[in-house]
């Protein structure tokens, strides 16, 4: 059974951090190789266009992207993301690079995660596996609203882990910025509240 106690957790050795390192760096290769292969379609194309008007000042949107059967989702953050690498270059393969950098970064956060709550061993194991999940590599090249949740869904499931587990009340706080930031971008967020009603 798991202890609401925080371990110790051990110090990290030079051998840990050199196989982190080598899990980030294929990683890394994985996910921006060939970046300017993707999946384009009407919906991105349409998420970026509107990412563009409001770098130029024409729009500022209040809500997200349409979904396929009617309704919106509530809120812009979709195209703010969009906007920081639009910023820098026009290119769609500019949002492909800016997610292809959060996820591995993402990695890098799931490792610490894990290390502090379950150890060493089980950390590299779950950072080795996440960084050459094939599904989660395929799908980054989309372009599209999903590929920003695997950030939000686990910033969520972080907080809820210091609430359930820690005893941290104040941390459902994050759980609900987390929920209304991934609502932002996709309707399929809403699962994070059946997980919290559940825990």
């Amino acid at each position: 059974m798991y202890s609401a106690e925080q371990p110790s957790p051990r110090p990290v050795s030079r051998a840990e951090l050199l196989a982190v390192g080598i899990i980030l760096a294929v990683a890394a290769y994985l996910r921006l190789r060939d970046v300017d292969l993707g999946y384009l379609s009407i919906h991105t194309t349409r998420d970026l266009y509107r990412s563009q008007l409001l770098l130029r000042g024409v729009e500022f949107p209040l809500l997200g992207s349409e979904l396929q059967y009617g309704g919106r989702v509530l809120g812009p953050l979709m195209y703010l993301l969009c906007a920081i690498p639009l910023a820098i270059s026009t290119s769609p393969v500019s949002i492909a690079v800016l997610i292809a950098v959060l996820n591995t970064a993402l990695i890098g956060v799931v490792w610490r995660f894990t290390r502090a709550h379950f150890g060493p061993g089980a950390a590299l194991w779950t950072a080795a596996m996440y960084a050459v999940f094939p599904l989660e590599i395929s799908q980054l090249r989309f372009y599209w609203n999903p590929c920003f949740l695997p950030a939000v869904v686990t910033g969520a499931l972080i907080c809820l882990f210091g609430v359930a587990v820690r005893g941290h009340p104040w941390q459902m706080l994050g759980v609900a910025l987390f929920i209304c930031l991934g609502l932002q971008l996709h309707i399929s967020a809403a699962e994070l509240i059946v997980s919290c009603a559940v825990v």
